[in-house]
């Protein structure tokens, strides 16, 4: 049981190295910094394992991509009548969406579509890096309605998204 305390002492922390290593992408100095503080932390052959991991997530950070449609609603007990400004800010939070660096977008577009019954609603395509976490529209459902994320899981979806949202030839671009 000690040998398995060990191990995966040893696994969590080549894990944070992995991660904080992440962490300083983009300072090459604090890198190096880490590097020093964790090197006596690792043998020669850990060590190399770590620089393999980095290499892998390096990769699959680069390759990776998230592909959703996203449906905003209007929650009718929220908001029995639907205005134009309340359109508005339905539309300002959408067109708020890139600016949220979280998110880790690569793409963004949406389109205003009415039901049957005349209440808008508004389709999203999202490229990420990451995946969404299945709160990260709660400020929307809290003020407007309700949100759908369905995920697509293959490569060439980013096309059929695209098809879908234009249409009408109404869908506006935004990242």
């Amino acid at each position: 049981m000690y040998l398995f305390y060990i191990q995966y002492s040893i696994y969590y922390m080549e894990q944070q190295f992995v991660d904080t290593w992440f962490d300083f992408e983009d300072d090459p100095d604090a890198q190096m910094e880490l590097a020093a503080g964790f090197i006596h932390n690792f043998d020669d052959k850990q060590f190399t394992k770590v620089l393999k991991m980095i290499d892998e997530t390096r990769k699959d950070r680069q390759a990776k991509t998230y592909q959703y449609l996203v449906t905003f609603t209007i929650d009718p007990a929220k908001h029995s009548e639907v205005g134009q400004e309340l359109e508005d800010k339905i539309e300002q939070y959408i067109c708020n969406i890139p600016h949220r660096p979280a998110l880790r977008l690569n793409k963004c577009a949406y389109v205003r579509e009415l039901h049957k019954s005349g209440r808008p609603h508004w389709h999203v395509k999202l490229i990420t890096k990451k995946p969404l976490r299945s709160d990260a529209f709660k400020v929307y459902q809290k003020n407007f309605g309700n949100v759908d994320i369905s995920r697509s899981k293959h490569t060439n979806d980013e096309a059929h998204i695209d098809f879908y949202l234009n249409k009408e030839n109404t869908m506006k671009t935004l990242l």
